[in-house]
């Protein structure tokens, strides 16, 4: 709320509230420390391309299973002490190599989200437009313009739009052979 932000808009990690009151959340206990740690499990699906009828019901069957993964990377927050670092590595077994210390948030995907909380369009990017090369512009047939000389079409930055007339222009010109 603007009361307590200070501001309209503002945010707080729930790991943050956590943290703040985690004596609360253990009454009667001693908490001995509070650190953030995010795990990435190996997400590959296994599915028989050979035996598979139906890819629907295999993937289907195969997705509730990832989390299940084994572990392949542990970010840890920078306060985190060796031991409990050393406790998560060996209980995930992993490499030093896949152990990562992280000045901040851990989780920084959940921050894709906030653009869309905020209705301020002055801070964010205008929708991109994919550009249309001035031949394109000038010829409604993609085979004259292409008999004038070749065309480069740069993805994204240019229209896809010329790629869809081509084929609809080939589907339907009798000269063309499939």
């Amino acid at each position: 709320p603007p009361e307590i932000a200070g501001c309209e808009h503002g945010f707080v990690f729930l790991s943050s509230i956590l943290h703040a009151h985690v004596g609360e959340l253990f009454s009667g206990m001693t908490v001995r420390g509070c650190y953030q740690f995010r795990v990435t499990r190996n997400s590959e699906l296994f599915v028989d391309e050979e035996e598979v009828k139906n890819l629907r019901e295999a993937l289907q069957g195969e997705l509730p299973h990832r989390h299940f993964g084994d572990a392949v990377r542990l970010e840890v927050s920078y306060n985190c002490t060796p031991a409990m670092t050393g406790f998560l590595q060996q209980q995930l077994g992993l490499a030093a190599r896949e152990v990562f210390s992280v000045n901040g948030p851990v989780n920084l995907v959940r921050l894709m989200q906030v653009p869309d909380q905020v209705d301020r369009p002055e801070l964010k990017y205008l929708p991109f437009r994919a550009g249309l090369l001035k031949v394109l512009h000038e010829h409604s047939d993609i085979f004259r313009a292409i008999r004038e000389g070749d065309i480069l079409l740069h993805h994204p930055f240019q229209s896809f739009t010329p790629v869809v007339d081509f084929v609809r222009q080939a589907a339907q010109d009798p000269d063309v052979v499939a």
